[in-house]
């Protein structure tokens, strides 16, 4: 059997959860092979996981668009890019995460996504050209909309088959106890480049006496900040997580048993979308994610009953977005 894949390039939620898909798919042995289009820079991530190559083959041919600017022309760029049709007629299913290409074979092709673009930010540039595009797309017949049970949103009136799954991935971690982890005061700090980041609430949690680290160039600059390393630093050890609310920080916290601090603003429909999901959190935190003084005083009163009530909360969240990926496959194996 033959998988193809194709990653949108903003950030990087979108390549971790297709590796998360092809670690479980290389596991069959019905499936031979695998094609991944991605941009460069997700390509080098690909080929430094954990991965073997052997069964898979990368062409990295998509622009590394960051599409927090100019968002729809870029989108519009990629429902234009050019996928080679060989590969395309020898692939038996093809799955997008969060993409839609006019190349794509509907009659196979399950398409990977939480939300549409076009819902998504507050840009109208190219936006009515871009929407007309993925309505015309959606519209067709054959394709089928994966989406996750618990952060899912779909604002459009389009019919479209769609399957609810869990998280991908496995959450069969070493568990550390959550005494420990609230004692810590280990904080990990994700941002990525251009992300806004909250240098007041950083440096008062610093001075409190919490241990941050982070893999942001911008902040080691900080000599106070330790380097994170994936490699050598265990995730479950953190006891705070301070980063916006997309669905990888979001897994990752729900994995790991961290304790999500979100700093946003309002101008990220997704963001706000699921913010509001996980409302034991918007209790405690309010609509406070994007005041630094008010979360850093909503840091200093979590106590451990609070911090253990949060935590365990997490375990209504399932991972069996893996498994549910594997049985539609069997709908496209060549009899």
């Amino acid at each position: 059997m033959i998988v193809s894949f194709l990653i949108c390039p903003n950030g990087n939620g979108h390549l971790f959860r297709t590796i998360d898909l092809i670690s479980s798919f290389l596991k069959k042995k019905k499936i031979f092979k695998i094609n991944i289009f991605c941009s460069k820079a997700h390509s080098i991530k690909l080929i430094n996981c954990n991965l073997s190559l052997k069964k898979i083959k990368i062409f990295p041919i998509v622009p590394n668009y960051d599409l927090r600017k100019n968002t729809y022309k870029y989108l519009i760029d990629l429902y234009n890019l050019k996928i080679n049709q060989k590969i395309i007629n020898l692939t038996d299913v093809f799955i997008s995460d969060n993409l839609i290409n006019r190349f794509l074979p509907t009659e196979k092709l399950l398409i990977h996504s939480n939300f549409f673009w076009s819902d998504v930010f507050t840009s109208k540039k190219f936006l009515t050209e871009y929407k007309n595009l993925e309505n015309f797309f959606l519209s067709q017949k054959g394709h089928i909309l994966i989406s996750n049970r618990y952060f899912g949103t779909n604002k459009k009136n389009i019919k479209i088959k769609k399957i609810e799954i869990g998280f991908t991935g496995s959450n069969n971690i070493k568990k550390n106890k959550i005494l420990t982890k609230y004692k810590n005061k280990k904080v990990l700090v994700y941002f990525s480049g251009s992300d806004l980041i909250p240098y007041y609430l950083i440096n008062k949690l610093i001075k409190r006496g919490y241990k941050l680290y982070s893999d942001n160039i911008n902040l080691l600059r900080d000599n106070r900040i330790l380097k994170f390393d994936r490699q050598k630093i265990d995730m479950e050890s953190f006891s705070y997580l301070i980063t916006k609310p997309g669905l990888g920080s979001i897994k990752d916290s729900i994995k790991f048993k961290i304790l999500p601090i979100f700093y946003f603003n309002k101008s990220n429909f997704e963001y706000v979308e699921n913010y509001k999901k996980l409302e034991f959190l918007k209790i405690f935190f309010k609509d406070n994610h994007f005041n630094e003084q008010k979360i850093f005083k909503s840091i200093n009163s979590i106590n451990y009953l609070i911090y253990k009530k949060t935590i365990n909360k997490f375990s209504k969240f399932k991972f069996d977005g893996d498994r549910i990926f594997l049985k539609l496959l069997k709908n496209y194996e060549k009899r």
